[in-house]
């Protein structure tokens, strides 16, 4: 997440390097769905280790059937992103 505030974006012909207009530009376009993925990462982790200390957890065990979801989304931004450096 901390990452794609430094990387630079294209601007009509030129690469924008200038940190609050990166960090505008991802606010606007990934940063939702980049938080989404972490949060839900997150959430397994702490249901792993609640699961391990108590028998069983009922409302997070939606968040543990997510996994192909999260893998999904993954596989969908590591997608575009070649796309992207594609052209």
């Amino acid at each position: 997440l901390l990452v794609n505030f430094m990387t630079g974006f294209h601007s009509g012909s030129v690469i924008e390097m200038r940190m609050p207009l990166i960090a505008r530009k991802y606010f606007k376009t990934w940063f939702a769905f980049d938080f989404l993925v972490v949060l839900i990462d997150w959430v397994l982790i702490y249901a792993n280790e609640v699961s391990s200390e108590a028998q069983f957890v009922s409302a997070l065990r939606f968040f543990k059937t997510s996994r192909s979801s999260v893998r999904l989304l993954r596989t969908i931004r590591l997608l575009r992103f070649f796309k992207v450096q594609r052209m």
